[in-house]
């Protein structure tokens, strides 16, 4: 019997593409007790879901902006950190009841 059909996962997780977040993601999700888990990679991550661009090619081209559009990393993790609290707003309009924990993976 497939126990995973019957069972939903722990999580779902949205995630940028970079290669180089996912032992960091692994590692959170593991401090959290999440063994069960669907992962959505996105380029730019939950940006896309915070500041959506009109077009996919310019969105996937200027997903993340790139370090070189910020005068320091400060600025960039306040930026990054503002779009996540965008997403976070969003999702929990749409659902409520869902619980949302929202990290920044340096």
């Amino acid at each position: 019997m497939n126990t995973y059909a019957h069972k939903p996962p722990q999580a779902i997780v949205l995630s940028c593409i970079d290669f180089r977040f996912h032992e960091k993601l692994k590692d959170e999700l593991k401090k959290e007790k999440i063994n069960s888990f669907d992962l959505l990679c996105l380029a730019g991550g939950a940006k896309n879901l915070a500041s959506p661009k009109p077009t996919t090619k310019r969105r996937l081209a200027k997903a993340g902006g790139g370090s070189s559009q910020f005068k320091n990393i400060e600025k960039e993790i306040k930026f990054h950190q503002a779009e996540l609290k965008k997403a976070e707003n969003l999702i929990k309009k749409l659902f409520p009841d869902l619980r949302i924990k929202v990290v920044l993976l340096e």
